[in-house]
């Protein structure tokens, strides 16, 4: 009885020994699936044996599964190499305050950005009447969605020039 517990533990040992020893990394093509996917036959001897001291060079001589071309972020600028420009908050003010300038009889103020919403303060030249008050804020508004859509604009007129 007890001979046979120590044949069922070392065959126990042995399957767990063997079944844990693989080296190779699966690889993922174009469609998503594996290699161990696509092919149906499988190489015993290398996962039960695993690669052997002949074939141990071959190991360390595979290629990384890391290709930079495919591994990098390609969506705009990337966050993995520090010095990568990027656009910042204070690029996105500056944006703002040019199309500002652009406009005529408009001057920017201060520009407030917080997540997505933007306070842009402005200066109109002379006294205008309230609707053309209205219509600047509009036309400004739009420029700036038009440059920028990413923000929620809040226009805000200072008056204390008068």
């Amino acid at each position: 009885m007890k001979a046979i517990r120590q044949i069922i533990l070392l065959l126990l040992t042995s399957l767990v020994v063997i079944t844990g020893c693989n080296t190779n990394e699966p690889q993922v093509n174009e469609e998503g699936t594996t290699q161990a996917q696509q092919t149906a036959k499988k190489d015993w001897s290398e996962s039960l044996l695993g690669p052997g001291p002949v074939n141990y060079g071959e190991i360390h001589a595979q290629s990384h599964s890391y290709n930079p071309r495919t591994e990098s972020n390609v969506t705009g600028t990337s966050y993995r190499s520090l010095d990568a420009p990027r656009q910042t908050e204070g690029d996105d003010q500056e944006m703002i305050e040019n199309v500002v300038y652009a406009i005529p009889k408009v001057t920017p103020g201060m520009v407030i950005l917080m997540g997505a919403n933007a306070w842009v303060n402005i200066q109109i030249e002379g006294e205008p009447s309230q609707e053309e008050e209205d219509k600047v804020i509009e036309d400004v508004e739009k420029q700036l969605k038009q440059a920028n859509p990413r923000y929620r604009y809040d226009i805000v007129v200072n008056h204390f020039m008068e």
